[in-house]
């Protein structure tokens, strides 16, 4: 990085004519790992770090923020709620009446409740997979809505179980935007009657939408143009009046966005909901403050 100069011997001059001068030149932040300095007669002093960080924020479905979400495409037909399932509280409850499908066509027999999280590069939330889904006819999935960087619509990343797949799978599943088609992840194991938490995450270095199942990666989906998300939908399919109605229980929606983080950013618990961009989280307040104390970003 080149500092702006600023010539002692003039600035010297200045000040035995009792002109009072004082000159601080600052840099612009080099991208790429620079860091801002300040150049006071002809000394430079490192600004403090700061670092690109993910935040993470967690929204408990508390029957506020349930009465707030919207519908996508239709309701669900055997209504929703917030409710303690489970063995947790604030649970997002959705119930699936097959007597009660659409009648505007297959597009509407997938019913969902969307949830606002503009900005948002990362999402997760946990899934409860019951024991009595398997041999019936279930889908349960988190969509994404990627957004490119003038707002509009640019990838729809999706993870979700199913019973019903191709040939009868029964499992995890992720679509891929670029072939249009379901990806299943048979490698990955399902928890049943307990939580399973599903997520993804931007990519800016693969342009891709990542995602993960229980902490394992589970491949990729193509997000060209994207930047963050903009809303998260939780959908489930009705499978009409011949086969078992189901329910759907999701808890602990967490989602991240990108901020500029300092040593200050760690107090006050806040290195809690910091990760950097490989992975890296914080175990307490002393070594995040030790990380942005000692790397110049």
């Amino acid at each position: 990085m080149q500092l702006t100069n600023y010539s002692l011997a003039h600035g010297v001059q200045n000040i035995k004519s009792r002109t009072a001068v004082v000159v601080t030149a600052l840099t612009m932040a080099v991208t790429g790992g620079g860091v801002a300095a300040v150049t006071q007669f002809g000394v430079a002093h490192a600004a403090p770090s700061s670092s690109s960080a993910t935040q993470s924020t967690t929204t408990a479905f508390t029957p506020s923020v349930v009465a707030g979400m919207t519908t996508d495409r239709t309701a669900p037909s055997g209504g929703y709620s917030s409710t303690s399932f489970g063995g947790r509280d604030n649970v997002l409850q959705m119930n699936v009446d097959g007597a009660n499908r659409s009648t505007s066509g297959s597009f509407y027999y997938t019913e969902g409740l969307k949830q606002a999280v503009n900005g948002a590069v990362t999402a997760k939330a946990d899934l409860y997979v019951n024991s009595d889904w398997i041999g019936t006819s279930v889908r349960a999935g988190l969509w994404g809505v990627g957004n490119d960087a003038n707002g509009d619509i640019s990838a729809y990343p999706i993870v979700e179980f199913t019973t019903a797949g191709d040939g009868g799978y029964t499992g995890w599943r992720v679509f891929n935007d670029e072939v249009g088609g379901w990806t299943n992840l048979a490698s990955i194991p399902y928890n049943t009657n307990s939580w399973n938490t599903v997520g993804f995450s931007y990519n800016p270095a693969t342009t891709t939408f990542d995602f993960t199942i229980n902490g394992v990666a589970g491949g990729s989906s193509v997000a060209t143009g994207s930047v963050d998300l903009s809303s998260l939908i939780f959908n489930n399919y009705n499978y009409g009046p011949t086969s078992t109605n189901y329910t759907v229980n999701w808890s602990n929606l967490v989602t991240g966005q990108t901020v500029t983080a300092d040593k200050d950013s760690c107090k006050n618990n806040g290195y809690a909901s910091l990760s950097l961009s490989d992975g890296t989280t914080f175990k307490n307040q002393g070594s995040c403050v030790s990380y942005f104390a000692s790397n110049k970003h």
